[in-house]
């Protein structure tokens, strides 16, 4: 997941190292119930289907290639100055996809995954 993040803001003003994005992935699995973060793997299917075996790394049966994390409580976010989310309630903090796998849908299936577990946990969209 911090390999995803890392590279989706690469280019961006929020880009963060590597090292910093590990942190920041290990502190939203430590941060349940307060955060979440939520991952989108791929498992290579049957030959002349995408995705392609040949999409995954050596050795690997699978590969992250989404990631979302949302909070429920200030917490479990970063201080922004600018931006004031409610806060007891659901937030989106970050939604990344792989450079890779991008403009197939995964962002929006991604959303739809944080929505339904967000509800899961009470809060409403």
């Amino acid at each position: 997941a911090s390999v995803v993040l890392t590279r989706a803001f690469a280019a961006s003003p929020q880009y963060i190292p590597i090292q910093e994005c590990k942190e920041y992935c290990r502190s939203m699995l430590d941060r349940m119930p307060e955060g979440a973060m939520l991952v989108g793997k791929m498992h290579p299917v049957v030959a002349d289907e995408d995705p392609s075996p040949s999409w995954l790394p050596e050795g690997q049966e699978s590969r992250i290639v989404a990631t979302a994390s949302i909070s429920f409580c200030s917490k479990s976010r970063e201080n922004f100055l600018s931006l004031k989310p409610p806060d007891d309630d659901a937030y989106l903090c970050n939604i990344a996809v792989d450079t890779s796998f991008r403009r197939m849908g995964l962002a929006k299936h991604m959303l739809q995954c944080v929505e339904h577990f967000s509800q899961s946990q009470g809060y409403h969209t």
